[in-house]
């Protein structure tokens, strides 16, 4: 069983930043539609949802490329301001801790 899978997935594009973001953007919207209830979100959500995974399934490596590599340079602004805060967050990695000469250990 577990070798056909690795034959059915072996052609398949696989997973990416957009596939990711599609899924679980389209998860967080049928979420979101629970406790809203207008069902809008639940279409948008479950459209979102199955794009994504038809994108992972998908046999057409440069469309699926082409596709992620618009999706990376339209969105690099935003990675970039998360990345920034994320790393501001973070102590310095060069930090020394330097001890007094005459401390005894």
């Amino acid at each position: 069983m577990k070798d056909k899978f690795i034959r059915f997935m072996r052609s398949r594009y696989g997973n990416d930043q957009l596939s990711s973001f599609l899924t679980w953007g389209g998860l967080i919207f049928m979420v979101l539609d629970a406790f809203i209830k207008t069902g809008i979100f639940y279409f948008l959500g479950l459209l979102m949802f199955i794009y994504g995974y038809v994108r992972i399934m998908s046999k057409n490596y440069d469309k699926r490329a082409a596709q992620n590599r618009w999706f990376m340079e339209h969105t690099a602004g935003v990675r970039n301001i998360s990345s920034a805060r994320r790393n501001r967050r973070k102590p310095a990695r060069n930090t020394r801790y330097l001890s007094a000469a005459n401390a005894s250990r």
